[in-house]
């Protein structure tokens, strides 16, 4: 619930975070917090994210992830997305790394990043009342023909606020960027 989240943490300093791969039913997250993961390489199972989902229809609500030392602090692929109230705190590398995904992120922000804000490879996303602060690369990437709608946003202290490349196509409405 909003006031008793599930917490996934590590025992000691870093765990290996959270696999999903579903081909059949959607799946539902809500109320999680996750922290302080690193990545999976575990034989031929090889995810740079901290939390990985893939091939899955995912509906996501409240979900903060704090603190990820692997290259996405949160990687999907393959997958329909609905996000509401995602919150990415401190990520090493990139915060949001989505490809080959259809859908939208709601009411949701990123503070703390040191690569991409949002990352998108081959995705056709609808993204509204998105915050992102404190981003060293772009708060917005999109790239491999990916098509992105942007809507009522604020990006702050980025290095970048959208970048569109290999024939990818941004369009936006009521943003901010600054800094």
């Amino acid at each position: 619930t909003k006031t008793h989240p599930v917490k996934f943490s590590a025992q000691n300093d870093v765990w290996k975070g959270f696999y999903l791969r579903s081909n059949s039913s959607k799946s539902v997250v809500n109320h999680l917090l996750v922290e302080n993961t690193a990545a999976l390489n575990a034989g031929i199972l090889n995810l740079t994210g901290g939390f990985t989902i893939y091939n899955s229809e995912i509906s996501i609500n409240a979900l903060e992830i704090n603190q990820t030392l692997a290259e996405d602090a949160i990687n999907i692929v393959n997958s329909k997305i609905d996000i509401d109230n995602l919150k990415i705190n401190g990520s090493r590398s990139d915060a949001f790394d989505c490809d080959f995904c259809v859908g939208s992120i709601h009411n949701s922000s990123i503070n703390g990043s040191d690569g991409d804000g949002f990352d998108f490879s081959g995705s056709t996303v609808r993204l509204r009342a998105v915050l992102i602060e404190n981003v060293k690369d772009k708060a917005i990437s999109a790239g491999e023909n990916s098509k992105l709608q942007i809507l009522d946003s604020v990006f702050n202290r980025v290095g970048v606020g959208i970048a569109a490349k290999d024939s990818s196509e941004v369009s936006g409405k009521e943003l901010s960027i600054s800094d």
